[in-house]
């Protein structure tokens, strides 16, 4: 019977922990910065910087950290079933209209359920996908009516 020596001594597995400058990235990234300038502001050099997902975001430290987070998170109740509720609740916003002269009356909340919508699309990445003017891509007319994507003549 072969044995190896983890089989007879017992080993310990070390708790990995996040590092200050890990956590301190994290915070400023949850503050809004870019992951690049988070990093450079906890105190990572502007060259380890330049590849956040690498020397950040896939650190066993990075992971543990975002694992806890998510786990307090659900344990509190924000689960992925109860932020759904919290978006429908918000795309379908009303507020009450009130009148001196008229009996109050509900109305849709445009601004609220603009937010929700902006928020949704950002979560879900298609707002990188639609450039300053709000188009995708610009079709020709003879794309439009063909369906065949005309090369540009510039």
């Amino acid at each position: 019977m072969d044995r190896k020596p983890s089989d007879i001594i017992p080993v310990k597995k070390h708790k990995i922990k996040p590092t200050i400058k890990q956590i301190m990235a994290l915070k400023y990234i949850n503050e809004g910065m870019s992951k690049r300038q988070a990093m450079i502001k906890a105190g990572y050099s502007p060259y380890v910087a330049e590849r956040p997902t690498d020397r950040l975001m896939n650190a066993q430290g990075t992971k543990v950290a975002l694992a806890s987070m998510a786990s307090e998170l659900e344990n509190s109740g924000l689960t992925i079933t109860y932020m759904a509720g919290k978006f429908k609740e918000w795309m379908d916003a009303t507020k009450i209209q009130t009148s001196h002269t008229e009996p109050d009356y509900t109305v849709p909340d445009y601004d609220t359920q603009i937010k929700a919508f902006d928020r949704w699309m950002k979560l879900k990445g298609y707002d990188k996908e639609i450039n300053k003017t709000g188009m995708k891509r610009q079709l020709t007319v003879t794309e439009f009516v063909t369906g065949e994507k005309v090369e540009s003549e510039e």
